[in-house]
């Protein structure tokens, strides 16, 4: 029950998350390559937690307590928070897809399907 409870948390935050940083930068909720990716994305998530809770419960709990402060080696966290460190500019940069919709959508460069 407390990995499901755990589960359900992560994935909401997660979700929120996400959502804010496709929707935000764009400046619209009416941005549908941001719906179609947030769907596929939550469709697969949900198909690949469903089936590793049924198939191998174990799995599962040792993937929500991942990150660098659960890792045993020396290396592996050090290479666990440069990963980490490594991916937050790309969000922002202006060649990423989420840092390249807000300036597209906000000059109506993008179409919102209306």
């Amino acid at each position: 029950m407390k990995t499901a409870i755990q589960v359900a948390t992560s994935s909401v935050l997660g979700l929120a998350l996400m959502a804010l940083t496709l929707f935000w930068p764009a400046g619209t909720i009416h941005y549908w390559q941001a719906w179609v990716f947030f769907g596929m994305f939550v469709g697969l998530s949900v198909i690949f937690t469903a089936y590793t809770a049924i198939r191998n419960p174990e799995v599962l709990r040792r993937r929500m307590n991942a990150g660098p402060q659960h890792e045993s080696r020396p290396v592996q966290k050090v290479v666990s928070t440069g990963v980490c460190w490594r991916s937050l500019p790309y969000l922002s940069s202006r060649r990423s897809i989420i840092g390249s919709a807000g300036p597209m959508c906000r000059r109506h460069w993008c179409s919102s399907g209306t």
